[in-house]
């Protein structure tokens, strides 16, 4: 199965003094110059949603996973970010706030991302994010901001049995535990590109994460 891919609609922010102009055409211009095109908007994003979540997660839950994070593999530069920390192997899969993605690691706010160990600690991981990041995101759009705290306020605990179905949603996404570097994507990253064999490509990621090792 290919992974989902969301690529969010662009946002136009003006600045509020444009509003105050009397000239038209000098407004047009000021329009050009000062309308910003929010990152994350322009890039695909890997949700971490799966259609089945509705029948297994709360409301908020499912906003979550939808509309505010993001699956996403290791970079170089993530990997640095994390010296002085746990450390992070190259293409070793994490999530995100997908609206601060685009800035420094230390312009963001506390656990903007987090590398779970394991698929069963996924819901772990995104639980603390939703304690320590979220409310404090300054990226996060007020009107995304304001949904999240008004489903967060008024959420459930969900189906008895939805962290199994973390786990078995995540391998639907094409995420896989591995022994020696954490969870990777096994799916292929791009739309176009034919899926490969998961276990020749499983083996493959555990014989350059022993290399890293060594």
């Amino acid at each position: 199965q290919k992974p989902t891919y969301l690529l969010a609609d662009t946002r136009l922010i003006l600045q509020p003094e444009l509003r105050k102009s009397t000239s038209e055409n000098n407004s047009r211009r000021q329009v050009q110059s000062l309308v910003i095109q929010q990152p994350y908007t322009n890039r695909n994003i890997r949700s971490l949603s799966t259609p089945a979540d509705e029948n297994w997660l709360s409301e908020f839950l499912c906003f979550v996973r939808s509309d505010c994070v993001e699956v996403f593999t290791a970079s170089q530069d993530d990997v640095a970010s994390r010296m002085s920390s746990k450390k992070v192997l190259l293409d070793q899969v994490g999530i995100r706030c997908r609206y601060c993605a685009h800035i420094s690691h230390r312009d963001r706010a506390g656990r903007s991302s987090s590398y779970p160990s394991s698929l069963s600690r996924i819901y772990q991981s995104l639980s603390m994010m939703l304690r320590d990041h979220f409310p404090r995101c300054h990226m996060m759009p007020h009107d995304v901001k304001k949904k999240y705290l008004s489903l967060k306020a008024n959420t459930t605990q969900g189906a008895t049995d939805s962290k199994k179905y973390w786990v078995e949603s995540a391998k639907n996404l094409g995420l896989v535990d591995t022994t020696v570097g954490g969870i990777r994507l096994v799916a292929s990253e791009s739309d176009d590109a034919a899926a490969a064999d998961s276990k020749d490509n499983l083996t493959s990621i555990i014989d350059r994460c022993k290399s890293a090792k060594s």
